[in-house]
């Protein structure tokens, strides 16, 4: 679309009073050679061997370790061109890879998904861990701190988390509950806590709670994990796929308020999402329509990212503008969302976090798709007017981009993740200011579209907006960023 851009490392230096400058996801990886989380050096088809340079994923010691069996492929994905894709015919197979040193508490977040059957004692197992490659040992920090497994079944089976016991072995399987079926992506997250050598899971956002046990036990003592590994037995012609591969130091999933346009949240096929979501917690309110028409926000099937619905936003005419309110954040906060457009944008898409947006709260930050491909990031000056900095990145029609903000509430400043690539602000390395000023709090999220004659359809899905723990906050610390800039006129607006 526009000319590549120059990948410039930058040494962040962060106040100790804007914590909101500190990225909270440790490594990451969609398997992409192109497009989407973290571009790297895979390609589809070929072996996952030595692929993965942390020079394009950056948060990861190495690239992958990886028997044959293990590849990418564009057959099955959730989100860009690739995915990992493992197959295997013989005894066992086994793909690792490690990412920095954590200690305290961290997340980790996937998607997983079989094409057929695990038969008999057959199994695929993901381990973290200190050195994983050691998982048999239960040395201090030697061995494997967690293990999910899915485990066999005809065309669906059990999902279990191992559970360290002290009488008769290293561990026994618990079994969650939860079911994996096939052709079917299923989202595991763990929060791993080495200060005390426990963890807790959620299968598709719902918390395992094991009982009296809880929360579990680590298979071997450790102080931090570092690494990945999956093992895999003989499967025959079924294959596995893992998508969305996250180390994050915030919960994705235990958050105040989360919407994902689901069913059980109130949400029909092909309806409005005008006036719902009364099922999902942390909101203050429904979604309400502030210029267009209820019939241009509606949930539908068609385009999700995970799940069953997403959000369809159209304005054949005028501009559509939505807005939720949510429970207020007065520190920091964590705003996550997918969006996907499905064509050529006639007129631009602005998104906005703020205090009271409707009608003249004002604005706090603002992540805007724009007619020419790019992505604005909207920074203010505190007046109510804004510069719209060219982000160094582009959306692309019929993709979905994730989009992350860490907003800094107390020093009205944010950063901004667009799939997982941090943006950095040309004038101020701490980020970008707030559009409007004096804001002590923010409480709502919006999306305007302006008016398209085209048809093209926005789809929004899995918003998602965090007030971390203060145990999360000790976690985020200063460090390297790479990031893709690109000299672009800046652009000034009113809108």
């Amino acid at each position: 679309m526009r000319k590549t851009l120059a990948l410039l490392a930058i040494s962040l230096v962060i106040a100790a009073a804007c914590a909101a400058a500190h990225a909270d996801i440790v490594a990451q990886t969609g398997f992409n050679d192109a497009t989407g989380i973290n571009p790297s050096d895979y390609a589809d088809g070929v072996p996952l061997n030595a692929k993965g340079s942390p020079a394009d994923e950056p948060g990861w010691d190495a690239t992958w370790t990886a028997a044959a069996g293990f590849t990418t492929s564009s057959a099955q994905k959730v989100e860009g061109d690739l995915a990992m894709k493992i197959t295997n015919t013989g005894s066992t197979i086994t793909a690792r890879r490690a990412f920095a040193d954590q200690s305290g508490v961290v997340y980790i977040d996937a998607l997983y998904m079989t094409t057929g059957p695990i038969a008999g004692s057959d199994t695929f197992i993901m381990y973290t861990g200190p050195n994983t490659a050691g998982y048999g040992s239960q040395t201090l920090n030697g061995g494997t701190a967690t293990m999910m497994t899915l485990s066999a079944g005809t065309t669906s089976g059990a999902i279990r988390v191992s559970d360290h016991t002290t009488s008769g072995g290293f561990y026994t399987w618990v079994n969650t509950g939860q079911t994996w079926s096939a052709n079917q992506w299923v989202r595991v997250t763990q929060e791993i806590e080495t200060l005390n050598d426990t963890y807790r899971v959620w299968v598709d956002r719902v918390p395992f709670d094991p009982g009296p046990a809880n929360p579990l036990n680590f298979r071997s003592p450790s102080t931090f994990v570092d690494d990945f590994q999956f093992f895999l037995t003989n499967q025959g012609s079924t294959a596995f796929h893992v998508d969305q591969l996250r180390v994050l130091t915030h919960n994705p999933i235990a958050l105040p308020a989360t919407c994902g346009f689901e069913p059980d949240g109130g949400y029909t096929d092909g309806q409005t999402v005008i006036g719902k979501g009364l099922a999902e917690d942390g909101w203050t309110g429904n979604w309400v329509r502030l210029t267009g028409s209820d019939a241009n926000a509606i949930a539908q099937s068609q385009h999700t990212n995970g799940g069953d619905l997403a959000l369809k936003l159209t304005a054949p005419s005028g501009t559509q503008q939505i807005i939720r309110e949510f429970t207020d954040a007065e520190g920091l906060l964590f705003v996550d969302y997918d969006i996907m457009i499905d064509g050529a944008l006639g007129a631009n898409l602005y998104t906005y976090t703020g205090p009271q947006s409707e009608p003249s709260g004002g604005a706090a930050t603002m992540v805007n798709f724009f007619t020419d491909g790019g992505i604005y990031i909207g920074d203010g000056q505190g007046n109510g007017n804004r510069t719209d900095r060219d982000s160094g990145y582009d959306w692309t029609a019929n993709q979905w981009h994730s989009i992350h903000q860490t907003i800094d509430i107390p020093n009205e400043v944010f950063n901004v993740w667009i799939d997982g690539q941090k943006c950095i602000n040309p004038t101020n390395p701490l980020g970008y200011g707030f559009r409007s000023g004096s804001a002590t709090f923010i409480d709502d999220i919006k999306f305007l579209l302006q008016s398209q004659n085209s048809g093209v359809g926005i789809y929004i899905d899995n918003i998602n907006v965090n007030i971390p723990e203060p145990a999360t906050l000790t976690l985020l610390g200063a460090g390297l960023a790479l990031a893709a800039l690109r000299q672009r006129t800046e652009r000034r607006s009113n809108k």
